[in-house]
Formats: C-alpha cells, structure tokens, sequence
C-alpha cells in the first residue's frame, strides 16, 4: 500500500556516483552509460562488469574508454557484484549512489530528480523512478512494489497500457526493484549490504524489507524518468535455471520474513507454482520446485556490513 509522504527540510552535502552492473549484453551497457553521462548532475560514473566474456567487456571499454570501469573475476551472482559496487563506491566517499542494471535508459534529469527526492524526504533510505518498458515507451513496467492480499505476493505497480496519471504522486511504497534505486550512504552504512544468500531474485524485496523494518521509508519518485527493456506483460521466457533460482529465493526470502506472509505462506507458494505452470509449463514447474527444496536446505549466509567487502584495483581497474 502507497502512502502520501511529507517533506523534511534538512539540507545535506551532495556526492553523488553511480555504477551500472553488467554482464555480457554489450549493447545495453553501452546505451545505459551514455544515458548517465548525459545526466544533468556531476557524478562519478563506473561501469562494473560482473564476470562477462571478455570480448563483451573489450566492446563496452573501446566504445566508452573514459567511462572508469572495474572487473568482478567471476560472476558469483546479483547480489555479490552489487555489493563490491556499492562497497567501493561508499568507501570512497559517495553520499548517494545510484546503482543500475544494465538493461536501461535514463532521462537527462533522472538522477537529479532523484536526488531532490531524497532530499525533501530525509527518512528515505532508498527512492526509485517510475520505470516504463522501453519498447513501449508509455507504459509503465514499475512505480515500485505493494504488497497484495489476495492471491498473496509482493507485485509490481504497473500499468497494463499507457499510463493514464495512475501514479504520479509521489509516495512511500511498501518494496521496490533493485534494477535501479538511488540509495542513501547512511542508510546502507546502519542496514548493510544485500544478502548473499540469493543468487538471483528476491534480493530486492529482501533488501526494502530490512530497510522497513529498520526504519526506513522507501520513495517513489514519479518525475524521475528511466525505460527498462523487458519484455511486455505475457511475452518474455525464462529459462530454466531461471525458474530454479525464482523457486529457491522465494523460499529463502519466506524462511527470513515469516511475517510477510504469515499464516497465508503455503497459499503464496502455491500461487506462485500455479503461476509457474501457467506460464512456463510442467518444465518451468520442476525447475521450480527443485528450487524450493534447494531454498529449504540453503544455508543463509551473514549480510555484509557496507565496508566488509572490498576490491583491489589492479591493472586497468580490474579486480584482484
């Protein structure tokens, strides 16, 4: 459920950076860090390259040589090269950072907007765009997340055509996505990083539960525009490795939140196995069960503190 919010007045220092997290897909890295150099806003712009193929990375490092980039090893999941992202960039000073999927286009004054955002709402710990698909460029993919009754689950707040001023206020929503989200320092710092425990999925929805339950509010900020390439509503695949991983963060993210769910959390599994079915079919549904019972044995790792992971930047800003 969305709530209206009311502004605080506390000015603050701005440093502001930003890291796009890529893997492979050369093309979009490219587009996603052009977009950020445009933006209206002095920041420091890394591109970090989470275990891609190496011609991949030689195509994003010859189209955009100034762009600083650094270079995760190996790809060891979402969450872990998120966190020596975000890690490096507050270690060096950032006091906002704005941390992006590869998938992604800006608008000129999105950061800026962003910022403002989290500066008339000094509670935030975390604010997020309105995201519209960018095939469709009208359309809303996600004006952050709410947590619905019935069937229970944690869903996007979107719009199935284009928008028709159906969430332009700006308000607290109950989660949002990581694929991009302007993040506090001082929050990440008291909260920590994400939870290495998931490899793919539920990261997000973890992460802005920890910071609810902290204390902190997270914002929607509708006039802060990015376009996110995904597919429309009914026409995307996933793999099966996919559907594997989407089954077992579920299970480690119920194990974690009992609350969220309560009593209604068998419903909410079997909701989303049904779903599964529906739109992966009897392949999609094993995938997804083998990731439940991989999610019950799974051990839950320690959530990093913000500065408990690091990275040494060896030659040309790899990774050692």
């Amino acid at each position: 459920m969305a709530h209206p919010v009311q502004p605080s007045k506390k000015p603050s220092a701005q440093i502001i950076a930003a890291f796009v997290l890529g893997y492979n897909a050369s093309e979009n890295s490219i587009a996603c860090l052009r977009s950020l150099q445009a933006q209206t806003v002095p920041l420091r712009l890394v591109y970090f390259d989470n275990g891609s193929e190496p011609a991949e990375l030689a195509k994003v490092r010859a189209a955009l040589p100034e762009v600083e980039t650094l270079v995760a090893p190996e790809n060891k999941g979402f969450a872990a090269g998120w966190n020596l992202a975000l890690s490096q960039l507050l270690q060096d000073g950032a006091s906002y950072v704005l941390a992006a999927n590869n998938d992604l286009e800006f608008a000129p004054d999105a950061v800026e907007r962003m910022v403002a955002g989290a500066e008339r709402h000094r509670d935030s710990g975390m604010v997020t765009p309105k995201i519209y698909y960018h095939e469709q460029r009208a359309q809303i993919w996600s004006a952050g997340l709410r947590r619905r009754a019935f069937p229970p689950a944690i869903i996007h707040r979107k719009t199935r055509g284009p928008e028709a001023g159906e969430f332009d206020q700006e308000e607290l929503v109950d989660s949002l996505t990581l694929c991009t989200v302007l993040l506090r320092a001082e929050t990440v710092k008291r909260v920590g990083l994400l939870d290495p425990s998931f490899f793919f999925y539920c990261e997000d929805t973890d992460y802005a539960e920890r910071m609810r339950t902290s204390g902190h509010s997270l914002l929607y900020t509708p006039d802060a525009k990015v376009w996110h390439k995904s597919p429309v509503i009914g026409s995307g695949e996933r793999r099966p490795d996919m559907w594997r991983h989407l089954g077992r963060s579920e299970t480690i993210f119920c194990r974690k939140h009992r609350h969220v769910y309560g009593a209604m959390r068998p419903l909410h599994m079997a909701y989303l196995q049904a779903r599964t079915l529906a739109e992966g079919g009897a392949a999609a549904l094993k995938a997804f069960r083998t990731g439940i019972r991989e999610g019950r044995a799974a051990e839950l790792l320690p959530v990093p503190a913000w500065d408990d992971v690091s990275m040494q930047a060896g030659g040309n800003g790899s990774v050692a």
